[in-house]
């Protein structure tokens, strides 16, 4: 993160030289990008060197802690061999990289248990003096206006290398995992209500829906939420529901999906953005509402509905798919039986 705050630092000394604006910068990432967006929004040391900021399917609301980067710390040198930092210093990335993995799979959990995210920043009281969105938004970016959002199959992707058995789910397997989200009794009342609203899906689907809700969706709304609360920048919400037609459409709209359509640069990425012209129109909505967040702090454009931001009262929300449009509290059945149930993980898998 002091890498970022350094590069950030040297766009703002000389960024003037190349034409560009150092009093208007935009930081946007997806995935462990967005965990980073959702950190640099709660360090100090950041502040006054970006102006807007989007999180893409990676909401960070807490940061890691001392004690658990602690035990982290010492189960990787303890798989490495090593006793002090110096003798850090000296591992070859690659070993490096490979201790990580196998101590995360050794049960080293760090903020979700995983080598993507056990291994990041800790509140340490001065570089990061707070989490980023918790029990509010971090006040050192009260003023930065944000984008935030996450896609309807987030879990998809992540069950292709992790989870195969998740593609192949009958009803049996649907309510054991849903009794592992939120216990046995509770989850009848889980699988009434997703199966009600989405007739006719299979139980794969249901589950990705339902995890990717429980985890990255209600997470990204809960960013929102605090932002909103803050009350001095706006906050603008989305969600990506284009249905990558990739290994037979299984997919839905997974986990980075969108990353070729706010780029618009559909091209290169043909299996997942095979297509139409719907593809490159949506592309072209989608990216120019990233150029015109980055501009003006304001997503909307002539090419789209106008895109309120978002407010707990309305809950308005920008729905991108072959046809584009804004909805108040989409899935709100699904967000309010997530947050009675007091099952949602505010961390991504």
């Amino acid at each position: 993160m002091l890498d970022i705050v350094a590069a950030l630092q040297w766009v703002n000394d000389n960024v003037a030289q190349f034409g560009g604006d150092p009093g208007n910068v935009m930081v946007f990432g997806e995935s462990g990008g967005g965990l980073k967006t959702s950190t640099l929004l709660a360090m100090p040391a950041a502040k006054g060197l970006f102006h807007r900021a989007a999180i893409q399917s990676g909401p960070s609301i807490r940061a890691n802690t001392r004690e658990p980067a602690n035990e982290s710390t010492k189960a990787l040198m303890a798989e490495l061999g090593v006793s002090s930092a110096d003798e850090m210093q000296t591992v070859p990335v690659e070993r490096l990289l490979g201790a990580m993995a196998a101590s995360a799979q050794r049960g080293a959990r760090g903020s979700a248990g995983n080598a993507a995210t056990q291994f990041s920043p800790f509140m340490d009281g001065k570089m990061l003096p707070t989490h980023p969105f918790d029990p509010v938004a971090a006040p050192v970016s009260d003023t930065i206006p944000i984008l935030v959002g996450c896609n309807t199959h987030e879990q998809a992707f992540f069950a292709l290398s992790r989870d195969q058995a998740a593609f192949n789910l009958d009803e049996a397997g649907l309510q054991q995992r849903a009794a592992g989200f939120v216990g046995e009794q509770k989850a009848v009342q889980l699988l009434d209500l997703y199966k009600r609203l989405n007739p006719g899906k299979s139980p794969s689907e249901v589950y990705f829906l339902m995890a990717t809700d429980r985890s990255t969706r209600l997470g990204s709304i809960t960013f929102a939420e605090r932002k909103f609360q803050q009350g001095k920048a706006p906050v603008y919400m989305y969600l990506f529901a284009w249905h990558t037609p990739a290994l037979g459409g299984k997919l839905g709209a997974p986990h980075t999906v969108e990353i070729p359509f706010v780029w618009d640069n559909t091209d290169i990425p043909k299996v997942m953005t095979a297509g139409g012209p719907e593809v490159k129109e949506l592309a072209a909505k989608m990216s120019e509402a990233w150029i015109q967040f980055a501009k003006t702090g304001n997503p909307n454009h002539k090419g789209s509905p106008n895109w309120p931001a978002y407010t707990i009262k309305d809950r308005a929300t920008m729905v991108f798919d072959n046809t584009c449009k804004v909805v108040n509290d989409p899935n709100g059945e699904e967000r309010k039986l997530w947050v009675s149930l007091q099952a949602v993980t505010l961390e991504l898998p």
